[in-house]
C-alpha cells in the first residue's frame, strides 16, 4: 500500500485540477524496461501556473497504487467531467468551487480505498 504519511490532499486536488484542465503533465519517473514506476508525478505543463500560489504543489509525487485506485477513478468519473464544465475554472470563484469538488471526491475515494485510515 502506498505511503499516506505525506499525502497532501490539497496538493493532490490542485494536481488533478491541472490535469483535468489540460495544464498538467503526468510522468512516471522511475519507469524503465525492467519495471514500471511505483511513483506517479504531476508537473505543470508548459511551465504555466494557473495561480501563483500553486507553485509549492509541484511537482507532486504520489505512490502508484494510491494514484491508480483512488485518484484515477476521480479523474475519469462523469461527475468530475460535469463539474469541469459546470464551473468557470479561469475565475477565482470557479476555480475554488471546482477544487472543492475535486477535494471532496478525492477524500471519499481515498477513504473508500483505505488510504485515509479512521475516516468514513
Amino acid at each position: 500500500m502506498g505511503d499516506v504519511t505525506h499525502l497532501d490532499l490539497k496538493g493532490l486536488a490542485v494536481s488533478c485540477l491541472y490535469l483535468l484542465t489540460g495544464n498538467g503533465r503526468l510522468d512516471f519517473p522511475d519507469s524503465n524496461r525492467a519495471h514500471p514506476s511505483m511513483v506517479v508525478q504531476v508537473s505543470v505543463g508548459f511551465g504555466h501556473l494557473m495561480a501563483d500560489g500553486d507553485r509549492g504543489y509541484f511537482p507532486l509525487r504520489c505512490a502508484w497504487d494510491i494514484w491508480q485506485y483512488a485518484v484515477v477513478p476521480v479523474l475519469r468519473s462523469p461527475a468530475m467531467q460535469a463539474a469541469l464544465h459546470r464551473w468557470d475554472w479561469t475565475t477565482s470563484s470557479g476555480r475554488d468551487a471546482l477544487l472543492s469538488e475535486i477535494s471532496g471526491a478525492l477524500r471519499l475515494s481515498l477513504s473508500a480505498n483505505g488510504y485515509l485510515p479512521g475516516e468514513t
